[in-house]
C-alpha cells in the first residue's frame, strides 16, 4: 500500500482572494459560510441552489451563477471547492483547477484534492488545526474537541495581551528594549520568561494586567534571576528613567 503524500500545513491569508465553490447545497453553503469569516471573494456555481446561498447573493455578499459549470469559471482562483455528488464534475473541475493553476479540494474525495481542510477553532489570534490526512476526519474533530476544551476562551486575551506587550518592547526608541540591552539580555530570553509568567491564569480569573504591567513583571524576574545567579549589571529603571 502506497504511504500517504506528505502535507504542508500553514495558514493562508484569503481577504479579498478570489475563490470558486461549484455545488449549491448544504454542503457548499457550509464551506462558503466558512470561506465569509474569512473575507474571501466568492464566486458559486450551481444550477441550483440552497435558500441560504442565495440570501448571501441577494446582500450582495457572494457572486451566485445559476448556471452549469464552465471551465472558464476556474480561471483567475486562488483557490476551488467543489461539493457536488457528480462525479464526472468533479474530476473536471479537479482537471481545469490544475490547468488554471489553482489549487482545489473535492469534497469527500481525497484523490481528488490538493489540500484538505483541517479541524480548526479559534481563540483571538490564536488558531488550532487538526488533519488527519483525509484518513478520518472523524477523529480530527475528535481530537480538536478535546483541545477546544484544553484551549478555553482565556487564551484569546491571553495572546492579544502578549501581542501588546510585544508591540511596546519592539517600537522603535522603547524604553523597555534599552532595559533589555542594559541588562544584557536578550529578545529571546526575555519572550521565554514572559511565556513563564502565569498571566493566562489571571486573564481568566479576570485579573489581567496591562501589557506595561507584564512587560515590567517579566522584568522584574530576570533581574531578580541575575542577582540570584550573580550576574546582573544593573537593575532594570522605569520606563522613561535615564539610563
Amino acid at each position: 500500500m502506497p504511504r500517504p503524500k506528505k502535507r504542508y500545513p500553514l495558514f493562508l491569508d484569503l481577504a479579498d482572494r478570489p475563490v470558486l465553490v461549484v455545488g449549491g447545497g448544504s454542503v457548499a453553503e457550509r464551506k462558503v459560510m466558512t470561506l465569509l469569516d474569512y473575507q474571501a471573494k466568492l464566486l458559486v456555481v450551481a444550477k441550483q441552489a440552497s435558500p441560504g446561498l442565495k440570501q448571501l447573493a441577494a446582500v450582495g455578499r457572494i457572486e451566485l451563477a445559476l448556471r452549469p459549470y464552465l471551465s472558464a469559471d476556474c480561471s483567475f482562483q486562488r483557490l476551488v471547492f467543489c461539493a457536488t455528488d457528480d462525479s464526472a464534475l468533479n474530476r473536471q473541475v479537479f482537471l481545469d483547477a490544475h490547468r488554471a493553476g489553482a489549487l482545489c479540494n473535492v469534497v469527500d474525495v481525497p484523490a481528488l484534492c490538493d489540500f484538505f481542510v483541517p479541524s480548526s477553532f479559534s481563540r483571538g489570534p490564536l488558531q488550532v488545526a487538526v488533519s488527519s490526512g483525509g484518513a478520518s476526519p472523524t477523529l480530527a474533530k475528535s481530537i480538536r474537541r478535546r483541545l477546544e476544551t484544553e484551549y478555553d476562551q482565556s487564551w484569546g486575551p491571553y495572546l492579544e495581551l502578549l501581542a501588546a506587550v510585544r508591540a511596546l518592547l519592539l517600537e522603535p526608541g522603547s524604553t523597555y528594549q534599552a532595559q533589555l540591552e542594559a541588562m544584557g539580555v536578550g529578545r529571546k530570553e526575555f519572550f521565554e520568561t514572559l511565556a513563564e509568567l502565569p498571566l493566562r491564569k489571571r486573564v481568566a480569573s479576570g485579573t489581567e494586567p496591562s501589557a506595561p504591567e507584564a512587560l515590567q513583571e517579566a522584568l522584574a524576574v530576570l533581574a531578580d534571576r541575575q542577582v540570584s545567579d550573580g550576574s546582573a549589571t544593573m537593575p532594570p529603571c522605569a520606563p522613561g528613567a535615564a539610563l
